[in-house]
């Protein structure tokens, strides 16, 4: 069964996806090899012209690490003013990246600084995927200037419809350097789908390839370079909406996305101050931002949809406190204070059925321990009124309950426990199971094993058929969504949705190689399966992913694909 693709664009930053496990050939980010990258720049001989190349005085170099994508090293490269002829000269940037493939963007500017100030003009560009190697950190040559000998357009770019979006290109010389390209210096060629896309040459753009979405669906492209010719590349055009302001400074800093099949939206919260934050949503149907609730209380995260869909659930880490909000008006209806004993620990908690006000909540006493509550009152019995040893210790990893509210589960660092649940609280012995989250009389762990509910015995694992640890393993609407093989060499960005049922694949996913770059179309920003932070279904097999990019620009992205088999 086909899918489709449509991407959207939120500002801001993101967090780590809960439920997801690291991966199994990924080194911690502590034990990664680092070195500052050194760029070997040749400048050519200075011209009069102020529209080409040999106009360039300032090199703007970044070099984005596809590792650890949220490492960026940058530098600032003035040419040496009292050099007029052609010189090559190697910059050390000043942060350490880890060792592997980086993204290296180099751009030049005619630059002139005078008693009105100091004025800049973009004159060329250059980006290229590359090898930070050790011992010597130095990158392949970026030359102002040369003779192209070939040109390449990047693979599966994807284009905004309503917008104008530069191709993604490289040009190098004989020798493999890459080269610079002034504005104006690249033609395109639309070979097929010429009513998805058109070219557009205005005479103040950053041009060197620009073109115009104009409906979604699929187009042949190839572009000239001098005499050189790229080989043709198909792109797809998308409706991609911007969402949120575009600056990692004043965007949203969301942590997940949660569907509400009830209205058919997807909820986040931005939680970029420490004193309040906005709860917004997102329709679907016309894909526009609701007008957002200020909720008072920073940090806010941990959303849980209430199972008759009236409210959510959340915790505002800045006053230490579970909030409930119906979403019809955005109200705080209740406030579920810490024990007195809670030292400023972080609470889990899980809606129950039966009720919009009723929740399991798990927090630090002392000792970890487990309540009942209705609307912000406690039921008496705890669990640890029920346990068979009252001094046991419980640690909280996962809480959980069963279809019907009347059973809870609760996940521990390695063994789990299954207590029930009546009008007192909780009620009976617990009884020992296995640790993980209760999904359609199973329990299913962070690492991808599958367990019997009532018993813990093992039923299954992702294990053996998918990597020894999947990078990304998050169960959405019953199904998982894995990436089995993020490192061997290269950057993977294939996602596979399997059945915990019979470990089967359904469907797998392809992620675009290349999104249009919202705060600056000359370079369209790079994703890999590492961008991924949040995951949730939404309509009947939608599958919406929110990845991060780190290029500069600090952008938010909700990748949505509309049918998703599996899901």
């Amino acid at each position: 069964m086909p899918f489709s693709r449509r991407t959207l664009l939120l500002g801001g930053t993101g967090l780590a996806l809960a439920g997801c496990g690291g991966g199994g050939d990924i080194p911690a980010p502590g034990l990664l090899i680092r070195l500052r990258p050194r760029v070997a720049i040749r400048w050519a001989a200075r011209s009069r012209a102020l529209s080409g190349p040999a106009s360039a005085r300032l090199a703007e170099i970044s070099v984005r690490s596809l590792v650890l994508t949220e490492l960026t090293a940058s530098f600032s490269a003035f040419r040496d003013y009292g050099t007029a002829a052609e010189h090559t000269k190697i910059y050390e940037l000043t942060t350490d990246i880890p060792v592997g493939r980086v993204e290296l963007t180099v751009r030049f500017y005619d630059y002139l600084d005078s008693d009105n100030g100091a004025t800049r003009t973009l004159v060329a560009v250059a980006q290229q995927q590359v090898e930070l190697t050790a011992p010597d950190g130095l990158l392949p040559d970026v030359v102002v200037e040369g003779l192209v000998a070939s040109v390449t357009l990047a693979p599966g770019q994807v284009f905004p419809v309503g917008s104008y979006s530069n191709l993604a290109l490289s040009a190098r010389d004989r020798a493999g350097n890459l080269l610079a390209l002034s504005p104006g210096s690249v033609a395109v060629e639309i070979l097929e789908g010429s009513g998805t896309v058109t070219t557009l040459t205005p005479a103040s753009a950053l041009s060197f390839g620009i073109l115009y979405g104009v409906a979604e669906g699929t187009a042949r492209v190839r572009v000239r370079v001098n005499d050189q010719l790229s080989a043709p590349e198909t792109i797809t055009v998308s409706r991609v909406v911007p969402l949120g302001s575009g600056s990692s400074l004043t965007g949203l800093n969301t942590y997940q996305l949660v569907w509400d099949a009830r209205r058919q939206r997807i909820w986040f919260a931005d939680t970029a101050t420490s004193i309040s934050n906005t709860l917004q949503s997102l329709d679907l149907a016309t894909r526009t931002l609701s007008t957002p609730y200020v909720i008072q209380g920073g940090g806010l995260s941990d959303l849980v949809l209430t199972p008759d869909g009236s409210s959510v659930y959340a915790y505002a880490s800045a006053i230490n406190t579970i909030l409930r909000i119906t979403l019809n008006d955005g109200i705080v209806r209740e406030r579920i204070l810490p024990p007195a004993n809670s030292q400023g620990s972080r609470p889990l908690f899980t809606p129950l059925p039966g009720a919009p006000n009723r929740v399991l909540v798990g927090w630090f006493n002392g000792d970890p321990d487990v309540w009942v509550y209705d609307g912000e009152t406690p039921r008496p019995i705890s669990l640890r009124g029920v346990l068979a040893t009252p001094d046991t210790y419980i640690t909280l990893n996962t809480l959980s309950c069963n279809d019907d509210g009347t059973v809870a589960f609760i996940g521990g660092v390695t063994d789990g426990l299954r207590a029930e649940i009546g009008a007192e609280g909780f009620v009976g012995k617990t009884q020992k199971t296995a640790s993980g989250r209760y999904n359609q009389g199973q329990l299913v762990d962070g690492f991808g094993r599958i367990y019997e509910a009532t018993t813990g015995k093992l039923l299954s694992s992702l294990t053996p058929s998918y990597g020894s640890n999947p990078l990304l393993k998050v169960l959405v609407n019953h199904a998982y969504l894995t990436v089995s093989d993020f490192y061997n060499g290269t950057n993977s960005t294939k996602l596979s949705v399997i059945t915990p049922e019979t470990l089967t694949e359904q469907t797998s996913l392809t992620l675009p190689r290349l999104l249009p770059n919202f705060a600056d179309f000359s370079t369209p920003v790079s994703v890999n399966a590492s961008d991924i932070r949040s995951a949730c279904n939404w309509g009947e097999h939608g599958l919406a992913l929110l990845l991060t990019t780190n290029n500069g620009s600090g952008l938010l992205r909700l990748l949505l694909y509309d049918t998703v088999p599996g899901l």
